[in-house]
């Protein structure tokens, strides 16, 4: 077989090798994909059933919970207490309790020797566990079945008077029906549904189980099981099983299966014909130079064109012989040049690539004062386009508004000056003077002869901004320590009023006077909660969790948000969009800021204003602009330098950390948040972020 393919021309064995390369390659691409997609399939099922197992357990456990926060109540209610209350008085209270939650089949009163003093509802026999409630400690049972069926769980807390003695307990019985409807409810798919398991407290059932298989008349199930947290006095342990039938669980397996077998014939079937075609392009042109060099070799008698057999490559080969010792010492020496050529061009292109992107500007002046090179920020501070950027020299003092600039070069190179945070103002004619900072640096060779300067130039406003940042992210993070701790403090005590008032509006009858009073100190505990909230998002803001997020739906979905505000206030707001406008930021953290932003535009417009909403790319600067404009009448002078001062505001029920937290925001994502007050009319906020790394 091998034999008989050696002897065969190019193009079979191209196309053999192809096919067979390409059978290897699907079996093992195949078996992979279809290995980790099986783990996949089945991961992904045993973490939705674990998920709703998991939440079926948190449900009875929240419903356990708020049984026992009911039993709390009531053994704390001085109705049940007090020697003076009545009993109809009680009763009625026990009444109104189990008409509230439909959960009990009764609700009694116990005394210290297990009789029963006062009950609503039929009380069930209790003798077996009745030692229980008796005690001095808050007690659930486990599951208790009665003669006729049914299932209960007991609830009891003790009863201590005014004096703090114990006189009995307070009972509550709840029937398993509402357990059940929440195991009933539960489905997954067709066939799938949840049990709960009553097992030994001997049986460990502390953390989920892994999935497993297991078989129910005949039915082969998947199953995971989730345990439900028990309370001290529990006996058993409770645990919730989810099952599906392995058939339909797996169906999606299936599916898969035979949707991979047919991609794979497909693609095999197609890369079989591409191979043919392949093939065939590849041999035909060494035929037609296989012709050709048997032309060129036939008077060359060195060579014996007569040893020549079916497969292309070895004739044309043996033809090559010749060339290949003639060219064999020339294409060394080609190949050394071209290689130190092409490395040398691809460090000048790496070179000229992080010189125009730098920030600041950057010229370089050789020794006779010609500027050779100035990057992308240098010509834009300088006012120079790429026309008048060659062949220009710090000796030609007339450039327009460079001549102030140019004479402190050339005093700089030829007397040997260094200046470093230097002020210069230039002009273009028409804006007037624009102040600029810059420093430099002479280059000599080792003999101390001068080889040329490089001159480093910003805005002089920039770099003020840019110090203030830095100045205001200091104060801010002090501050905001500060903060934390305040908070933190003011916290705890507002949880023991908040506490004690809901207990103490719970004994009153809404329109009680003391009702109304108590529900006024709860909405104001709430409302400073919410400042403390505030503080803190202030104090420690989370680091931004960054995803791609398109800025125009972003800023669409916001208004929509905050629409009533606009309307209240009869403010119309207009959003001009960008293309191309998705960004790797924080969704949430950025929406914060936009409301802010926005919110503060509506308090400072007044009715039938406009507020303009407006995105840009700056690609030669690599930063994205949101701008907000509104038609207030604008910030004073005097207030500009407080503004961005947390806690500082000039609005009754403003809190003043919007504009703070938005800073600390828009920083976390490398950005800049500028407040514009020069305009006529109205306040220009702008927002600057990088689109690729930082500013």
């Amino acid at each position: 077989m091998l034999k008989k393919i050696r002897n065969t021309s190019l193009q079979v064995k191209i196309t053999f090798i192809f096919v067979t390369m390409t059978l290897f390659i699907l079996f093992i691409l195949g078996v992979t994909f279809y290995t980790n997609s099986i783990e996949t399939f089945k991961a992904s099922k045993e973490k939705e059933m674990t998920t709703i197992a998991v939440e079926t357990a948190n449900k009875i456990e929240r419903f356990l919970f708020e049984r026992s926060a009911d039993i709390n109540v009531l053994s704390e209610s001085k109705i049940l207490t007090m020697a003076e209350v009545q009993d109809s008085t009680r009763r009625h209270f026990l009444e109104n309790v189990m008409s509230a939650y439909k959960a009990y089949d009764s609700i009694f009163v116990i005394d210290l020797e297990g009789n029963v003093m006062l009950s609503t509802g039929n009380v069930p026999d209790i003798k077996e566990i009745q030692e229980n409630f008796t005690g001095t400690k808050f007690y659930i049972s486990d599951i208790f079945k009665q003669d006729n069926g049914e299932s209960l769980i007991f609830f009891s807390r003790p009863l201590i008077n005014e004096d703090g003695i114990h006189i009995g307990a307070v009972v509550e019985a709840m029937n398993f029906h509402s357990i059940e409807d929440i195991i009933d409810n539960v489905a997954i798919g067709e066939t799938g549904y949840a049990q709960l398991e009553i097992v030994d407290s001997s049986v460990n059932v502390d953390q989920n189980e892994k999935m497993t298989e297991i078989t129910d008349r005949g039915i082969k199930y998947i199953s995971v099981n989730t345990p439900v947290q028990d309370f001290q006095s529990h006996k058993a342990q409770w645990r919730v099983k989810i099952l599906q039938e392995e058939g339909e669980a797996y169906k999606v397996i299936d599916d898969f299966t035979k949707y991979l077998l047919l991609v794979l014939f497909v693609i095999f079937i197609l890369f079989s014909f591409l191979s043919i075609i392949i093939s065939k392009l590849i041999t035909e042109p060494i035929r037609n130079l296989m012709d050709k060099m048997n032309q060129l070799m036939k008077n060359n008698k060195r060579y014996n064109m007569k040893n020549q057999t079916r497969d292309e490559i070895k004739n044309l080969t043996f033809s090559f012989d010749i060339l290949l010792e003639q060219l064999n010492f020339m294409m060394q020496m080609v190949l050394e040049k071209t290689g130190e050529a092409a490395y040398m061009d691809e460090i000048n292109e790496n070179i000229k690539e992080i010189f125009e992107s730098i920030p600041n500007g950057i010229l370089t002046i050789d020794a006779k004062g010609e500027i050779t090179s100035i990057n992308r920020s240098a010509g834009q501070i300088l006012k120079l386009n790429n026309e008048n950027q060659s062949y220009i020299s710090v000796y030609d003092t007339e450039v327009p508004g460079l001549g102030d600039f140019f004479k402190i070069l050339k005093n700089s190179l030829m007397n040997d000056i260094k200046y470093s945070g230097e002020i210069c103002y230039i002009s273009d004619g028409q804006d007037g003077c624009t102040p600029i900072i810059f420093n430099t640096l002479r280059q000599t060779d080792p003999d101390g002869v001068l080889i040329g300067m490089t001159v480093i130039i910003n805005h002089l406003e920039e770099k003020k901004r840019f110090q203030e940042r830095i100045f205001r992210a200091k104060r801010l993070s002090e501050l905001g320590e500060l903060s934390a701790g305040v908070a933190h403090e003011i916290r705890n005590p507002l949880a023991s009023i908040k506490g004690y008032a809901q207990i103490a509006r719970m004994e009153l009858d809404e329109n009680h006077q003391s009702y109304k009073d108590l529900t006024i100190v709860l909405n104001e505990v709430e409302r400073l909660d919410r400042i403390i909230e505030r503080f803190m998002a202030f104090a420690r803001p989370n680091q931004p969790v960054k995803t791609w997020v398109s800025m125009g739906d972003l800023i669409d979905e916001t208004i929509k948000l905050i629409r009533n505000e606009f309307m209240e206030k009869q403010v119309k707001v207009r959003f001009i969009r960008c293309k191309n406008d998705k960004l790797l930021i924080d969704y949430e953290q950025m929406k914060q800021v936009l409301i802010n932003i926005l919110i503060n535009g509506i308090q400072a417009s007044s009715q039938g204003d406009e507020i303009l909403v407006r995105t840009n790319r700056l690609e030669e600067k690599s930063f994205f602009i949101i701008e907000v404009i509104d038609q207030g009448d604008g910030i004073k002078e005097e207030m500009m330098d407080k503004i961005f001062t947390p806690f500082y505001t000039t609005r009754e029920k403003g809190s003043g950390l919007g504009l703070s937290i938005s800073t600390r925001i828009v920083e976390n994502h490398k950005g800049v948040l500028e407040i514009d007050n020069t305009l006529s009319k109205g306040t220009r906020v702008l927002i600057k972020l990088p689109m690729k790394g930082e500013l």
